[in-house]
């Protein structure tokens, strides 16, 4: 297997940039924030280029606010307080500010400050949209299912994001590289629902998530394609939340083949018929995804960069009626108290990234 992992594995640039060889769309499906997939993507807009490709999706920013973004990414200077705020905008209901998600926007603006003349640009495309805060009260629990059939009257979120997708990218004919979180990066597969994980704006039809990568593939078939961020997979109804990817075999096996980082590991051969286990019993590494991105080596990856601050006295109340905690919805509630739960979902982060470990007895045979 350590052959199969040496053979399988590129540069991840060059590598998710072949993709688009055959593929309009490549789903690249994070289990949860990181430093080293935020710079990945930082990487990214010269190899898209190359390939024809100048669209990057990301989750972290909303569809309203694409004259914002589109002016963002092609402005003489960067104005890091507009970039600050376009992500901010989106993130503040979840805790996820992030330095790394500024820096994309940074990232593809340095790209097309260096293209020359007629060159298109790198376009960043919020993938989410403004939720319907005025249909719910102030203090609704908005963690709840109940709220989300108000918060969302278009549909919940691979819908409204499957939309964007085919309105801005699909129907002008171009091809884009969608960043988003794990659950909504399937394309062939269905993932089962599980209670723990997908408890709101979601869709689910025979007790499957009918997710982002699922709409897409109803419309444009193969030509979308799943890549996974190597870590910990989301769990199967019945089972934990998370579970390590083939009982942390998969992470023996880049530890001894020594594949430089970052790597996109093509899933064909004994590589792709690896069993996932844990909680995916009786799937395979290839079945739901087209490749694997391996970020880092096993156990060196780093939590994201928290960007503090961005709540204070003069906003606290819109942050308050944005945030989807109950607790940063209450009106006591300080901007201490948001530095707190994004300190805490950096926490959440890492621990989702220690999920996958190597036990005792699990190795087999290398």
């Amino acid at each position: 297997m350590i052959g199969a992992v040496r053979s399988a594995a590129v540069a991840a640039g060059p590598g998710m940039a072949s993709l688009f060889e055959s593929a309009r769309l490549v789903l690249v499906g994070e289990p949860a924030p990181s430093a080293q997939v935020g710079s990945f993507v930082q990487d990214l807009p010269g190899h898209l280029d190359s390939a024809g490709v100048h669209h990057i999706g990301i989750w972290w920013a909303q569809a309203d606010d694409q004259d914002l973004l589109d002016g963002l990414v092609t402005a003489p200077s960067f104005d890091e307080q507009a970039a600050c705020w376009a992500v901010h905008r989106q993130t503040v209901r979840t805790g996820a500010d992030f330095a790394e998600y500024l820096d994309v926007l940074r990232a593809a603006w340095r790209h097309n400050r260096r293209l020359g003349p007629g060159r298109p640009p790198m376009r960043i495309v919020g993938l989410d949209a403004e939720l319907a805060l005025d249909a719910v009260t102030d203090t609704a629990d908005l963690t709840q299912p109940e709220a989300w059939v108000h918060l969302r009257p278009r549909g919940p979120l691979a819908m409204v994001a499957a939309e964007v997708v085919a309105e801005r990218i699909l129907d002008p004919g171009h091809k884009a590289l969608l960043v988003v979180p794990q659950a909504q990066a399937f394309t062939r597969w269905r993932r089962p629902r599980h209670p723990l994980v997908d408890r709101y704006d979601i869709d689910v039809r025979d007790g499957q998530v009918l997710g982002l990568g699922n709409r897409l593939f109803a419309m444009v078939g193969d030509q979308a394609v799943t890549v996974l961020v190597h870590g910990p997979a989301h769990g199967t109804a019945g089972g934990p939340a998370w579970a390590d990817v083939a009982g942390g075999r998969l992470d023996a096996f880049l530890a001894a083949s020594e594949v430089e980082t970052p790597s996109l590991l093509a899933l064909s051969g004994p590589l792709g018929d690896l069993p996932l286990g844990g909680g995916w019993q009786g799937l395979s590494l290839a079945a739901v995804a087209r490749a694997w991105l391996v970020a880092a080596p096993p156990g060196e990856m780093r939590p994201p960069t928290p960007l503090r601050g961005l709540v204070h006295e003069g906003n606290i109340d819109e942050q308050r009626r944005r945030a989807l905690d109950p607790i940063l919805r209450r009106l006591d509630s300080t901007p201490a108290d948001f530095d707190d739960r994004l300190t805490s979902r950096v926490q959440d982060a890492m621990g989702r990234w220690r999920t996958a470990h190597l036990r005792p007895g699990d190795m087999g045979e290398l």
